[in-house]
This record gives structure tokens, C-alpha cells and sequence, in this order.
């Protein structure tokens, strides 16, 4: 929308934002395990309830990997990073992050207009190390980056993750990642057919899902925060 001053009595001039939709398209992840007789036999816990729960978990971290790298080939979704309007500071030098440079992640979302509440940052732990070791100003006291002890870093929530791809620093607001899921959710189907003369059995999953982002310039990345 675009703003307008009028005179007394005048009209103002009539605006129309741009608006568009965000479409997402089925991925398929899936996983695929044998369970054996002799594992089958064993009550406590349930062997193949814990498969199972193996298996889920297995299939949401892939889900979460590919948000972040998610190639948009052979059968991955596209990445966040390739959404429009993304924000990509520079580390001048790969694996030496200054303090000025990590405050870039805030202000060139800032800068969008696209500063919201729910910001967060995601690090993979060596990022963290990394920036925990490195302090704000050689001249102004041992202030680092991030203090391992506190929950927030330059006043924002921060995690670690080991699904994200090496060396990467994230932040922004993750109400701007939308995952969907088609049908119901995660599929998980037994059958004996295979494992028959061994008494086994084998549990299939699947999941359609895809990654789709909303307002792109609301995250930022890099991934040579680290070398």
C-alpha cells in the first residue's frame, strides 16, 4: 500500500498492494527397515513400537536437513536459501566472523521491514564454539559473541542443531518457513512377505511434504561462519 498527504477536503489517491501466492508441490521422503524374529520377541520395550519411533524421527530430521539444504532436484524440495529476498551477510573472511558482521544477521532484516518477535537463531554446536570465542571488541573487555551460559545471544533465543549444514549461522523469524504435509502425515505399513521364511517382517514409511517460505527477507544465512 502506499501512503498519501491530501490538502482539506481531498482524496486520497487509491493503492493496491502486490500480493501473490506461496505454492507448494508433494516431495516424498521415506525409509524402509527390517525387523527380525528374534528382535520381534522382545516385549520390553516393544521392538517394533521402538522401530517405529526410530523411523519417525528419522523421517522429520531428514525433513528438517532439507529445509536447509534441500537441493530442489531428485526429489528434495528447495531450500529456504533459495527463497526470494533472503538475506546473506558476508563474513569477510570464511571462518573469522566479526562482531559487526553477526550484527548484520538483525539489521539486514531490519532493514526489510521484516523484523518480528518470534526471531531465533540456529547455529550448528561448532558455530557456537566459534562464536563463543570471539569476542565483541579486543578493546572493550572479554565480551563474547555468545555466552554459553545465557539462553539468549545479542538478546535473541539461540539453538544448536546437527541437522544444518556445516559452518552455517541462521536467524530470523521461523513463522516465515511453512512445511506442509499431504494426506496423513507420516504412512507407516508392515508386511511380512519379505522376511517370510525368517519370521521377520519390514516396515515401510512415507511422507509428502514440501518447504515453502512466506516472506523470504524475514531469515538470514551464511555458511562460513566457520571453516
Amino acid at each position: 500500500a502506499t501512503y498519501y498527504h491530501v490538502a482539506e477536503a481531498g482524496d486520497i489517491t487509491e493503492s493496491t498492494p502486490t500480493l501473490g501466492n506461496v505454492t507448494g508441490s508433494p516431495h516424498t521422503i521415506g525409509a524402509i527397515v527390517d525387523v527380525t524374529r528374534r528382535m520381534l520377541e522382545q516385549s520390553t520395550p516393544a521392538a517394533e513400537q521402538m522401530v517405529r519411533t526410530e523411523v519417525y524421527e528419522r523421517l522429520l530430521r531428514g525433513v528438517q536437513t532439507m529445509v536447509f539444504a534441500g537441493s530442489g532436484s531428485d526429489g528434495q524440495p528447495s531450500a529456504i536459501t533459495n527463497a526470494t529476498g533472503i538475506n546473506n551477510p558476508s563474513i569477510s573472511i570464511a571462518g573469522t566472523p566479526t562482531y559487526a558482521e553477526i550484527l548484520n544477521f538483525i539489521f539486514d532484516i531490519d532493514a526489510d521491514n521484516a523484523a518480528a518477535d518470534g526471531q531465533k537463531w540456529a547455529m550448528t554446536s561448532k558455530v557456537a564454539s566459534k562464536l563463543a570465542a570471539t569476542m565483541r571488541t579486543a578493546t572493550y573487555g572479554d565480551i563474547p559473541i555468545l555466552d554459553p551460559a545465557q539462553p539468549n545471544m545479542l538478546g535473541k533465543p539461540w539453538m544448536t542443531c546437527s541437522d544444518l549444514p556445516a559452518n552455517s549461522l541462521w536467524f530470523g523469524d521461523w513463522s516465515s518457513v511453512v512445511i506442509p504435509f499431504w494426506g496423513a502425515g507420516i504412512e507407516v505399513d508392515s508386511d511380512n512377505a519379505k522376511l517370510f521364511a525368517s519370521g521377520g517382517i519390514t516396515l515401510r514409511a512415507l511422507l509428502d511434504y514440501d518447504v515453502m517460505v512466506r516472506q523470504g527477507c524475514a531469515l538470514a544465512y551464511n555458511t562460513a561462519v566457520t571453516s
